[in-house]
């Protein structure tokens, strides 16, 4: 099945679009998309791909073509920016986060795909809300606050769209942490959380009955002896649940991290150098190849990626544009 790798540029005012194929990829013309594309989020049907802009705020709602182009099909006007979207696990509902408004919104989806004007819910946080997204249930939502180092916890009503704080309604990090972005293990009750300010990784064991995360290890994303300037980015998975991956920003890599099967803790792997800035970065869907692309350079680097060993190997490089924001593979629905 074609897979297709979409890259979205805040600078260019664009959606890039590469078709994949054994880590070889092959441009197809971008998509324009006006109001500065950041985030993306994909319906769990892969009909839809969700764009958060940034620079007119809004949310964008782009069907997926057979030839994986993109048609925008309607948006939304927001009165702040969002640095995060994501579906429900029903593709009912598009949950954004807002990083400087420190707000959160769940939006219905109409059965077209595109989201309705007013959402069902907006809530008030904190300051630095980085990220919003369900867990595999679907009864419950998290949001890491930065600047806080806290990731609140709700309970979420697929039915009408709400939320309601969890019991307890937070979990602390670390002082100083800085929680960016976390991932869900896809088969185990843990999750995993990018500390953006002290460039760390925390395991997390996650109650799937209750809703709640309890930190139960954290490792550093950097070598030993490094001292100069870094933060942590985004968190991936590979979906055989073998090997973690976060982006450093500053030291320029990826950090890659083993995941015991049994306890889900962590063991320290590769540290790979990559593209300077390398806020966004991905996995494709068959956990072989590795997208990074780097903010700075314009470059998007692809690397294979060992399943044995969770080493990677660059392959080559493709130019993008600037900004580049977000990394995101997708399968087309047949």
């Amino acid at each position: 099945m074609a897979e297709y790798i979409y890259v979205s540029l805040q600078g260019e005012d664009e959606i890039l679009v590469f078709a994949h194929e054994r880590a070889i990829l092959d441009r197809r013309p971008p998509v324009p998309i006006h109001g500065g594309p950041g985030p993306l989020g994909m319906s769990p049907d892969r009909r839809w791909i969700y764009a958060g802009l940034r620079d007119e705020p809004g949310l964008a709602a782009l069907r997926i073509e057979p030839d994986g182009g993109l048609t925008e099909i309607g948006r939304v006007p927001l009165e702040a920016d969002p640095c995060h979207v994501s579906t429900d696990r029903t593709g009912r509902y598009l949950f954004a986060a807002y990083f400087a408004e420190g707000m959160i919104t769940v939006h219905a989806l109409d059965e077209s795909g595109v989201p309705e004007s007013r959402p069902r819910e907006s809530r008030r946080t904190a300051r630095t809300a980085h990220m919003m997204m369900a867990d595999a249930s679907n009864r419950f939502v998290l949001v890491p606050h930065r600047d806080s180092d806290v990731i609140l916890q709700f309970v979420f009503d697929s039915q009408e769209g709400r939320l309601a704080p969890n019991r307890p309604d937070r979990v602390s990090m670390a002082e100083g942490a800085g929680p960016r972005h976390f991932c869900h293990h896809p088969a185990g009750p843990w999750l995993y959380v990018s500390n953006e300010l002290d460039s760390t990784v925390t395991a997390c064991r996650f109650d799937r009955e209750t809703g709640v995360a309890e930190p139960v290890q954290t490792l550093s994303t950097l070598p030993e002896g490094y001292t100069g300037d870094n933060s942590c980015s985004q968190i991936h998975i590979t979906p055989d649940a073998r090997w973690l991956y976060l982006s450093n920003r500053g030291h320029d890599s990826l950090a890659g991290f083993g995941v015991d099967p049994e306890t889900g803790l962590l063991e320290r792997g590769t540290i790979t150098p990559t593209e300077p800035i390398p806020r966004a970065f991905n996995i494709d869907t068959a956990g072989r190849t590795v997208f990074a692309a780097g903010r700075d350079s314009g470059q998007l680097a692809v690397y294979g990626l060992d399943g044995a060993s969770g080493s990677l190997s660059r392959i080559g490089s493709y130019s993008t544009g600037r900004k580049a924001m977000w990394v995101l593979p997708v399968c087309p629905a047949v």
